[in-house]
């Protein structure tokens, strides 16, 4: 990963001064756990912390995730907190033996169902055909 800081002394002249440096420059390892990273400004020649306008991360192999980033010209410690691990119900659900105790509908009743609701809202409709003689 490559870590690109700009600096600029005024808004008003060309002056951006862009310096990178690889994290293994930085001294930063990577083993997937969060970790406290302090940027070693020393070891960007030529930089003007007074004028800091940008961080560049670039060249990530894989998905990282940035934050909080802070800094009010002294730098001092921001505590990684604490992450709960997420907890996610297990349970198994039996696969169905044989049918079922309780079938919703056995058409016994032309009004009900088997669980007493209502369900002649279609009536049947009965088609004749009706061949034409030539």
């Amino acid at each position: 990963m490559t870590m690109e800081l700009q600096t600029q002394v005024d808004c008003l002249t060309n002056s951006l001064i862009l310096i990178d440096l690889k994290s293994t420059d930085l001294g930063w390892t990577f083993d997937g756990t969060e970790h406290y990273y302090t940027i070693p400004f020393s070891r960007y020649s030529g930089l003007d912390t007074n004028h800091l306008i940008a961080v560049l991360f670039s060249s990530i192999p894989k998905p990282v995730t940035f934050g909080p980033i802070a800094y009010c010209g002294t730098g001092s410690a921001y505590p990684v907190p604490t992450t709960v691990a997420v907890i996610e119900p297990t349970f198994a659900i039996s696969a169905t033996t044989g049918p079922s105790a309780m079938a919703v509908d056995t058409f016994g009743n032309a009004n009900t169902d088997n669980l007493g609701f209502w369900h002649r809202g279609g009536n049947a409709t009965t088609y004749r055909e009706r061949l034409q003689k030539s």
